[in-house]
C-alpha cells in the first residue's frame, strides 16, 4: 500500500536498527509511538518473552541490542536468560539504566561476571543511574577481559569518580558537560590503560594544558581522536597536539597510532568566540603536524575550524597517510585554491582514498577544480563518493570537472549540490557522466533550468545503473519536469527521486502522475514537495496515486502544499476510494 506523506500527515514512526545477521537479537525500538505516556504500553512484552525463551532455547545469539523500555518491569527476566547465555559476545544498551531503581530488579548483577563468552559491553545513557554505575564497575573491577565503551550526556562531575573504577574501559564518549579537572585527567593517565577512543562533543575543557598532559599519556594508543564543539581555540589546539606529540616521542619510530582524526566545530565570526572551534594559521600548522605524525589515519574530517590560511602547509601532511587513507572531509566558510591544490597532488594516485568531500567557497574554482579533475578523479582508481558543496562552481570550474568525468571510470556517488555553475555548463557537464557508473546523483540548488533539464533526462535515460536522483531546489518548470519525467521513466533504473521545490506547476504536476502510473513498479519513493501544482495538479496526481497496484515497488509519495492543493488530495482519495469500494462490492 502506498503512504503519501503530506504537510497534514508528516508523523514518522521511530526507526528500527537493521539487524546484520541471524545471530542479532534487536530490540532498540520495539515502540512506534514513543511519544505517549509509559503507562500506556504494551506492545513490548510478547516480544521480550519472545526472545527470552529463544535464548532460553539455545539460540546461538552473539549481539544483543536493548534499549528504551518502557516499562520498568520488562527487561529483568530478559538480562537473566542473556547472562546465562554460552553465546552471547556483544551487549548494546541504550537508554535504558534510568529505570534500574531500588524498586525493580538489578540490570547488573553478579552473573554479568561469569559470562565467559561476552567481549564487548556498550552502554549509552543520557540518564545514568547511580546503582547500575556502580554495580557495573564493581562486577567488571580492574582487571575484566571485558572491553567497555561508555557514552555519558551531561553527567556531574562525580559520575567520573566511578567510571575510574572501570579499569577495562576502551571507548568513551561524552556529549554535553565540562571536562578535564584533575581526576578526568588521572583517569587517563593511571585508570584506564586500555583506553584507544576519545570522544568528546560539545564539551567545556577548562584547563588545555591539564588535557594536553592527559593525552600525552594516552597517545601511542589512541586510534581515535573526535573533539566536535568544544572551546579549542588557536592556543588551545597547539596545546592539545603538543601533548599527543609528546607522547609520541616515546613510541617506535616517534609515530602514533591513530586511525580516525575528527575536529569538527562552527564558527559564526572571524574572531572565532564559543560557537566552536577556531584555530587560525597557528592552530592549522599544528594540525598538519598531527596529520603528519599518524601515517595510518583512515578518516580525516577537518569542519567549520577556519584553517584556510594554513591549509596549503595541511594539504601536504596528507601524503604521509596516501596509502592509508580512505575518507576526507576538508569543510570551511571559504578554502584557499592552494589549500585544495595541495591536498589533490598529495593524493595523486591514492589507492586507498574511497571518499572525499570538500565544502566550502573556493577562492579561485576552476584551477581547484582542474586540480580536483587532473590529480584525483584521472588517478585515484577507488574514489567512489565525491561530495564538492557550495564551493562556488562558475562554469570555466564546471568545464574541468567535465574532464575530469570523462576519464573517471570509479565513481558511484556524485554530489555537487548548492553549485550554481553546474547549470549553466549543464551540457558538457552531464554528457561526461555517461561513462560513470553512478548509484546516486545530488544536485540540490544547482539552478539546473528547462535547458538543462534536456541533459539531465538523457543521463537518465541511458543510465542502466542509476538508483538515486536528487533535483531539489532548481529551475527547471513544467518543459523541464517532463523532459527527466520521460528519462526516468524510459531508464527504468531510478528508484528515488526528487523534485521538490521546482514550481513545475499543474502542468508538470500531470507529468509527474504519469510517472506514477508508468514508474510504481520501479520506484520507491518520490518527493513532489513545494511544486506549485495547485487543486488540478493535486488531484491529478491523487488520480495516479489510486493506480498504483498494491505489489508496486513505489511506496512514499512527499508532498508539501498549500492547504487547497492539500484538501484536494485527501478528498480526491477518499473519494476514489469509496468508488472502489463501492464497484468491488457491485461486482461480487
Amino acid at each position: 500500500m502506498i503512504k503519501v506523506v503530506s504537510s497534514a500527515s508528516a508523523s514518522k514512526s521511530a526507526s528500527t536498527r537493521k539487524t546484520e545477521a541471524e545471530d542479532t537479537i534487536n530490540l532498540l525500538s520495539f515502540v512506534t509511538n514513543w511519544r505517549e505516556p509509559f503507562g500506556s504500553y504494551s506492545k513490548g512484552d510478547s516480544q521480550i518473552d519472545a526472545c527470552t525463551a529463544l535464548i532460553l532455547a539455545g539460540a546461538e545469539v552473539e549481539r544483543i541490542y536493548l534499549g528504551s523500555f518502557p516499562n520498568p518491569g520488562i527487561p529483568a527476566r530478559l538480562m537473566e536468560a542473556i547472562y546465562a547465555s554460552p553465546t552471547v559476545s556483544y551487549i548494546y544498551i541504550s537508554d535504558l539504566l534510568h529505570i534500574d531503581t531500588k524498586s525493580q530488579s538489578p540490570i547488573f548483577t553478579p552473573a554479568l561476571r561469569s559470562m565467559t563468552s561476552l567481549r564487548k559491553l556498550y552502554v549509552n545513557e543520557r540518564h545514568w543511574s547511580r546503582r547500575s554505575l556502580n554495580a557495573l564497575a564493581e562486577l567488571l573491577g580492574p582487571k575484566s577481559d571485558i572491553q567497555v565503551s561508555l557514552c555519558l550526556h551531561d553527567e556531574p562531575p562525580d559520575v567520573i569518580d566511578m567510571v575510574r573504577r572501570i579499569h577495562s574501559l576502551q571507548k568513551l564518549y561524552i556529549f554535553r558537560g565540562t571536562v578535564t579537572d584533575k581526576s578526568f585527567s588521572d583517569a587517563m593517565r593511571k585508570d584506564w590503560p586500555n583506553l584507544r577512543c576519545l570522544d568528546l562533543r560539545n564539551v567545556y575543557i577548562t584547563d588545555m594544558q591539564v588535557m594536553g598532559n592527559a593525552l600525552e599519556s594516552v597517545a601511542c594508543r589512541l586510534n581515535t581522536l573526535h573533539l566536535r564543539y568544544t572551546n579549542l581555540y588557536g592556543p588551545g589546539i597547539v596545546t592539545i597536539v603538543d601533548g599527543l606529540l609528546r607522547g609520541y616521542s616515546h613510541a617506535p619510530g616517534k609515530r602514533g597510532v591513530l586511525r580516525k582524526l575528527i575536529l569538527d566545530g562552527v564558527c559564526d565570526d572571524d574572531e572565532g568566540g564559543d560557537d566552536g572551534n577556531y584555530v587560525g594559521e597557528a592552530g592549522g600548522i599544528k594540525i598538519a603536524q598531527l596529520v603528519r605524525a599518524n601515517p595510518h589515519l583512515k578518516l580525516v574530517n577537518i569542519v567549520g575550524i577556519q584553517i584556510s590560511s594554513a591549509g596549503a602547509e595541511l594539504g601536504k601532511s596528507f601524503r604521509i597517510c596516501a596509502p592509508t587513507l580512505v575518507d576526507l572531509r576538508l569543510c570551511d566558510r571559504r578554502w584557499n585554491t592552494e589549500a585544495v591544490i595541495s591536498v589533490c597532488r598529495s593524493l595523486t594516485g591514492a589507492y586507498s582514498l574511497s571518499r572525499l568531500r570538500i565544502c566550502g567557497t573556493l577562492e579561485a574554482p576552476a584551477r581547484a577544480t582542474r586540480a580536483i579533475a587532473r590529480d584525483l578523479l584521472a588517478s585515484a582508481a577507488s574514489l567512489d563518493k565525491l561530495y564538492i558543496l557550495s564551493c562556488g562552481i562558475d562554469a570555466p570550474a564546471a568545464k574541468e570537472l567535465a574532464e575530469g568525468f570523462a576519464a573517471n571510470r570509479s565513481l558511484r556517488v556524485l554530489d555537487l549540490s548548492w553549485n550554481r555553475g553546474v547549470g549553466a555548463e549543464a551540457a558538457n557537464l552531464f554528457a561526461a557522466m555517461h561513462n560513470l557508473k553512478l548509484i546516486k546523483l545530488t544536485l540540490l540548488g544547482c539552478a539546473i533550468d528547462d535547458a538543462g533539464s534536456g541533459a539531465v533526462g538523457e543521463l537518465v535515460a541511458l543510465s542502466s545503473s542509476l538508483r538515486k536522483l536528487e533535483l531539489g531546489s532548481n529551475r527547471f518548470h513544467a518543459k523541464g519536469a517532463k523532459v527527466i519525467c520521460a528519462g526516468v521513466a524510459h531508464g527504468g533504473s531510478i528508484e528515488d527521486l526528487g523534485l521538490a521545490k521546482n514550481k513545475i506547476g499543474s502542468e508538470g504536476a500531470r507529468y509527474v502522475a504519469e510517472l506514477i502510473i508508468c514508474g510504481s513498479r520501479t520506484m520507491r519513493s518520490l518527493d513532489i514537495a513545494y511544486i506549485g501544482m495547485g487543486v488540478k495538479g493535486a488531484k491529478a496526481i491523487a488520480k495516479a496515486v489510486l493506480c498504483v497496484p498494491a505489489d508496486a515497488a513505489l511506496k512514499e509519495v512527499r508532498i508539501i502544499e498549500e492547504h487547497d492543493a492539500i484538501s484536494a488530495i485527501h478528498s480526491m482519495l477518499v473519494r476514489l476510494r469509496k468508488l472502489r469500494e463501492i464497484a468491488s462490492i457491485s461486482s461480487t
